[in-house]
């Protein structure tokens, strides 16, 4: 099995599920938002949404962690096609898990979390720049995390 590119808008679980799935795969972690400049992380606690080109050199160098791992599980909201087909140009196998769920569960979650530079008021711009993968297994992340992992794990191996 090669790299997995877990995507999906704030609050879909992707550290968790990425996390969890990367344990029991024994795959690398590599957390997307880790890799943000310090300009992209101070524009977002502003309230203010990332548009192509402030996200670029991020997606850049996803792309190029990426491409030298194999076993490797990336968590990043890669809401538009463009920006997966970067990130994953160097990938020849790779499978991408876009993990959805509702605007009131996402909303909950961003509410919930601490020391996380999104703010809730963001969600909306990342719902409508959101383009719908064609190639993705899609799992529905409303529920307990060992079940969305359960049924990504079924999902790949069928």
């Amino acid at each position: 099995m090669s790299n997995i590119l877990l995507m999906g808008v704030s609050g879909s679980g992707k550290t968790l599920i990425g996390q969890l799935l990367a344990e029991r795969l024994q795959f690398d972690f590599i957390e997307g938002d880790h890799y943000h400049s310090a300009e992209n992380v101070a524009l977002m606690r502003s309230g203010t949404p990332l548009g192509d080109q402030q996200r670029l050199t991020w997606l850049e160098t996803l792309a190029d962690k990426l491409s030298k791992n194999h076993q490797a599980i990336l968590a990043c909201s890669a809401l538009k096609d463009r920006y997966r087909k970067l990130l994953l140009r160097e990938c020849e196998s790779c499978q991408i898990v876009w993990l959805h769920a509702s605007t009131a569960v996402l909303q909950q979650r961003i509410h919930n979390r601490d020391n996380h530079f999104f703010p809730p008021q963001l969600l909306s711009s990342q719902l409508d720049t959101l383009e719908p993968p064609e190639d993705a297994i899609m799992v529905d992340s409303n529920t307990e995390p060992y079940l969305i992992v359960g049924e990504i794990l079924q999902q790949i191996s069928a």
